[in-house]
């Protein structure tokens, strides 16, 4: 996906944008996981439902690109894990107290509410000029999406479709990557 990342940046030429200092936007981004691994005659079956809505702000503009800022304003998970051992279920929702105060919550709570910085230069290149700090050991499958990092931002930079837009219009993009190992 790095690849595809690079070319579409290349493909946006921000310098064509029209962001102006003080403008914000909502986003929201929803990523489904169907995963299927078979090891030593025993199938593990994954199935992970992620949104995240986090607020873009352009701090500035100017000719080294564009200043922004990305906020974490809300996570939701819901993970379904089939094993030989046994089924697992796991829901999360950062607005829901209960959920925030359980142990799930203590370990990313600190994303939510939390705000990354970046440059998006003229040749697309985006980069990280300020970060949340985040556990490490935490990695969760489609929590990248919520944890503020530069592949997150970059796709908010996508190439629209060829139609003209016009202010509330929405359209999917959608990445489907299969793997297999022998």
């Amino acid at each position: 996906t790095g690849n595809a990342l690079l070319l579409q940046a290349q493909l946006l030429q921000p310098w064509k944008l029209q962001l102006q200092p003080g403008q914000s936007y909502t986003i929201t981004s929803t990523q489904q996981t169907n995963l299927t691994q078979n090891m030593m005659g025993q199938e593990l079956k994954m199935t992970n439902n992620a949104t995240t809505t986090a607020t873009l702000t352009v701090l500035a503009a100017d000719a080294q690109g564009f200043q922004l800022a990305q906020t974490s304003n809300r996570l939701q998970l819901n993970m379904n894990m089939n094993t030989p051992m046994g089924q697992q279920d796991l829901q999360f929702d950062s607005d829901k107290k209960e959920d925030r105060e359980g142990e799930l919550g203590q370990q990313i709570g600190s994303l939510i509410g939390a705000t990354t910085e970046a440059l998006l230069a003229p040749g697309g290149q985006l980069t990280i000029t300020k970060a949340p700090q985040t556990d490490e050991a935490l990695n969760l499958p489609g929590l990248g999406a919520g944890a503020n990092d530069s592949v997150a931002m970059k796709g908010y930079f996508l190439a629209p479709p060829a139609t003209a837009l016009k202010a509330g219009d929405t359209w999917n993009e959608s990445y489907n990557s299969e793997t297999s190992q022998s």
